[in-house]
């Protein structure tokens, strides 16, 4: 009977073990994922914002050269802003689907690595 009982113990005991174990393994899994995941993005990020400014001073340029061309500065801000305006439009009512979409396959693909 006391062979049976720390038979029960050391089982109990490797039961314990093999949970730490699991969960310890899981969190690392966790954390390799979150951080190629995050490692993956803040380069995008970083790329995406610096095209964000050279596209804000290329729109400037362009919006100050159109309205020279049209002697009133404020019809070129007003064109290079219908222009976005109408990109806007055209983006958000036939490839928001898509772009959602894609956005999310990126990040799941992220996460299954």
């Amino acid at each position: 009977m006391e062979n049976n009982i720390e038979l029960v113990e050391i089982l109990i005991e490797k039961t314990n073990d093999y949970v730490k174990s699991s969960l310890e393994l899981f969190k690392l899994k966790v954390l390799r994922s979150l951080s190629d995941s995050i490692s993956t993005f803040l380069p995008n990020i970083l790329v995406v914002f610096v095209l964000a400014v050279f596209f804000l001073f290329f729109d400037l340029a362009m919006a100050f050269w159109i309205g020279d061309l049209l002697d009133k500065v404020y019809l070129g801000f007003f064109i290079v802003t219908a222009f976005y305006g109408l990109k806007v439009i055209i983006i958000y009512y036939f490839f928001r689907k898509r772009l959602k979409r894609y956005i999310s396959n990126c990040i799941i693909k992220n996460f299954l690595k």
